[in-house]
């Protein structure tokens, strides 16, 4: 598999890249970002997995360059893990990052579409709180507002567009890899993650994704594995999407002994 992600520097896309590179059945990784990428990122990773990845870096991800979209068109499918909190942000800002930038993508990606074969799948790293309520009304937030915004964007793009989008709704989930926590968390939020890992572990296990579930689910997904009818998953299907995956794979053996489901990822399913 060819693959695009964006949002690499943080908590979500990094993980995810990383997995990506220790994964021999994805054999391109294209990364979108603003720079070059920090020498954290690549911490521990093997140069044979480092070797089938490039960068486009771009001065505004609402401006894609004409060169750019042949680039984009040679991959099977596309992460978008661009996130950034509410908190602080006009809907204006907000609405720029989680909406306009995602359409922007698309518009690049639609240009080339005649080229592919078959539709590029397109997985959103949403969120909690984006989903419909219980009798079908919209969120009232502007966090989820704005995110159920781009969700029905990508849900309702044309067959033409030759994108397959995939919506995926964690919970809360905190960075694990070493290297990676201090620059995808600020200070208070780490400290905050020692009070909320056991509340959430043990008495909210529905608002509580690991990392590693999160990452291994997005990857699969990117994949075709889950299949066509599941185009919206929430946190707590996930977890069982992902419970029954491991079930599978350790009761039916592979041809090769050594190789299962699990071993090909580092998923690490939650207690339901």
């Amino acid at each position: 598999m060819r693959l695009l992600i964006s949002g690499v520097t943080g908590a979500a896309g990094s993980h995810i890249f990383r997995d990506a590179v220790l994964d021999p059945n994805i054999t391109k990784i294209t990364t979108l970002t603003r720079r070059p990428l920090p020498n954290w990122l690549e911490d521990g990773l093997p140069e044979s997995g480092l070797r089938k990845m490039e960068s486009i870096v771009l001065e505004d991800f609402m401006n894609y360059a004409p060169s750019i979209h042949q680039q984009l068109s040679s991959h099977d499918a596309c992460i978008w893990a661009i996130g950034a909190s509410s908190i602080g942000k006009s809907e204006k800002d907000y609405t720029t990052i989680t909406y306009d930038y995602i359409v922007r993508i698309v518009a690049a990606l639609e240009s080339s579409a005649h080229q592919r074969d078959a539709p590029m799948k397109f997985v959103l790293i949403s969120g909690s709180g984006a989903e419909l309520g219980p009798e079908g009304q919209a969120p009232k937030k502007m966090f989820g507002r704005i995110k159920r915004q781009a969700e029905q964007y990508l849900l309702g793009l044309p067959i033409g567009s030759k994108i397959d989008a995939i919506i995926i709704r964690p919970g809360y989930f905190f960075p694990t890899y070493h290297s990676y926590i201090r620059p995808t968390r600020p200070l208070l939020s780490r400290m905050a993650h020692v009070v909320l890992k056991p509340i959430l572990a043990n008495f909210l296990v529905s608002q509580w994704t690991l990392i590693e579930d999160l990452s291994h689910f997005t990857i699969e997904a990117a994949r075709g594995y889950w299949g066509q009818d599941r185009r919206e998953v929430d946190n707590m299907p996930m977890k069982k999407l992902l419970a029954a995956q491991l079930h599978l794979s350790t009761s039916l053996p592979h041809p090769n002994p050594s190789v299962n489901l699990v071993s090909q990822g580092t998923m690490c399913v939650t207690r339901l």
